[in-house]
């Protein structure tokens, strides 16, 4: 609701998110299990959120800005998001 009545202002929204684990820059792929570690190497590398910032395995690696939002009945069914890494990455 906060974010909703933030763009209706006008005013964009900064946030960042940890993408390294899950990313390919130059492909451009983000998804979650891109590669599977656990699989490969047969152990289980999983984290709680918690624990991944208690011990420094999840860090801001990528900021972006929510720009805009369509609504549909008052509730969000689509966010526009500007990429920091710009329009090159993954083309």
């Amino acid at each position: 609701e906060l974010a909703i009545e933030q763009l209706r202002e006008n005013n964009p929204i900064w946030f960042g998110n940890d993408v390294l684990e899950d990313s390919d820059r130059k492909n451009g792929y983000l998804m979650s299990d891109l590669y599977q570690y656990d699989k490969l190497f047969g152990i289980d590398s999983k984290m709680t959120k918690g624990l991944r910032l208690d011990y420094k395995q999840a860090e801001l690696s990528h900021a972006m800005t929510i720009t805009g939002i369509n609504l549909v009945q008052g509730q969000p069914n689509r966010w526009k998001v500007e990429n920091s890494w710009g329009e090159d990455v993954g083309v």
